[in-house]
């Protein structure tokens, strides 16, 4: 699931931050299928059965991990956008302010 993102400008920026967003959720579902593939096999009561449900749970929660990762990152690059508009926004005011 190897993903490229660019930021080129402004809405890049916001565009990005919303697609590791959206990876995030991807991430989040399968660790819960996941979980919940292993509480199935888990019921079948097995040694076997039980050290497969361990793996998968130690996979589901590494998922886990780059979902929360991959969310924080878009919402830090939406923040981001947000500030640099603000900020070139502030600048475009003052600007409009000064006087020859």
């Amino acid at each position: 699931m190897g993903k490229t993102f660019s930021v080129e400008s402004f809405n890049t920026m916001e565009k990005t931050g919303r697609a590791l967003k959206d990876h995030a959720v991807t991430y989040d579902q399968i660790a819960k299928k996941l979980l919940m593939q292993g509480e199935t096999i888990s019921s079948w009561g097995g040694a076997d059965q039980e050290a497969f449900v361990q793996k998968v749970q130690g996979l589901a929660e590494r998922l886990q991990a780059v979902s929360s990762r991959l969310d924080i990152g878009g919402e830090i690059l939406i923040a981001q956008k947000q500030n640099y508009v603000g900020t070139q926004d502030a600048v475009i005011e003052g600007v409009s302010k000064l006087q020859n």
